[in-house]
């Protein structure tokens, strides 16, 4: 992850944090199918279309699963993750978020999820 942002100025091209692997990240599969979020197969076949630094365009033909790292069972979020930031800020318009924050323990009960954090220049 990392970006969750989609250039909607350049076409709506994902800046990152699209990849999930429902077969392993059970949580995000849960979610992603609370808030009827779709996922489609990473695409591993077919031509790359670079952009150079230049502003020249080239096409390396049968690339694709070369710039596969995420690896043959991914699955990207149309729109990218921030698909599911809206969803949750949608759903729980007051959600906030921490940052730089140390997280110390996570209790779960039958609907929620409890976090518990410290600052860094704190101690337990």
């Amino acid at each position: 992850g990392g970006r969750l942002l989609t250039a909607e100025e350049q076409g709506g091209g994902d800046l990152g944090g699209a990849w999930v692997w429902l077969r392993s990240e059970h949580a995000m599969k849960t979610t992603l199918q609370e808030f009827q979020i779709k996922t489609v197969p990473m695409w591993l076949h077919g031509d790359v279309h670079a952009r150079l630094h230049n502003g020249q365009h080239q096409m390396i033909p049968d690339f694709a699963g070369n710039y596969a790292a995420c690896g043959s069972d991914a699955m990207r979020i149309p729109g990218g993750a921030t698909t599911l930031v809206q969803a949750l800020l949608q759903e729980k318009p007051n959600l906030s978020i921490e940052l730089g924050k140390i997280i110390t323990k996570i209790e779960y009960d039958d609907n929620e999820a409890h976090v518990h954090y410290r600052s860094p220049d704190k101690d337990d």
